[in-house]
């Protein structure tokens, strides 16, 4: 299993906005992609301005797969499109699953 976390560091003054977007995309690519679903939480100690969207893939080719989906998706562009402001950087971290 390879699970995928995205860090967002989210604008000062931004993390509401940022909240209510990364809620919508979340339920966009639940209802649209399933069985994927994102996971996004925050931090309770350590940046305060950062979100994490976390999902697990059975393999990095499914990951890979839906990535490829993605970029064909208008809706997605748009939703994405919509982040314009919000957020400083975006970090993608891979782990595999060991036990």
């Amino acid at each position: 299993m390879i699970t995928v976390v995205r860090t967002i560091n989210v604008h000062q003054g931004q993390q509401e906005a940022a909240i209510a977007w990364v809620n919508k995309m979340a339920a966009y690519i639940k209802e649209t992609y399933p069985p994927v679903q994102p996971s996004i939480v925050r931090n309770l100690s350590g940046a305060v301005n950062q979100l994490h969207w976390i999902v697990n893939w059975e393999s990095l080719s499914a990951w890979e797969k839906h990535r490829e989906k993605l970029a064909q998706d208008p809706k997605f562009h748009q939703i994405a499109a919509e982040n314009k402001g919000l957020f400083v950087s975006t970090t993608d971290n891979l782990y595999e699953t060991v036990v």
